[in-house]
């Protein structure tokens, strides 16, 4: 799963949702990988259009990553929390 997120998102609650639903699949063993725009309200088309480009390298990083297509991928972020 690949989670990306705004912190101030108002129609989906970050602390509430976004944290909760991420490390739950993580406890279950689940590939998750969460990342998070601090500081950022934008939902759905208003937000991927402002991080379009950083939101296409995520989704394709995590997959080609986990589905083993290419070497040498980044690893997926080891805090993906916003403070």
């Amino acid at each position: 799963m690949s989670f990306i997120h705004g912190e101030l998102d108002a129609l989906v609650d970050y602390d509430g949702c976004v944290v909760p639903s991420f490390t739950t699949a993580r406890d279950a063993g689940l590939v998750a990988e969460l990342a998070s725009y601090c500081g950022d309200s934008r939902h759905a088309t208003k937000f991927y259009l402002a991080h379009m480009v950083a939101t296409d390298r995520q989704w394709t990083t995590f997959l080609a990553r986990e589905l083993k297509i290419y070497s040498g991928m980044r690893p997926p972020s080891a805090a993906p929390f916003c403070p």
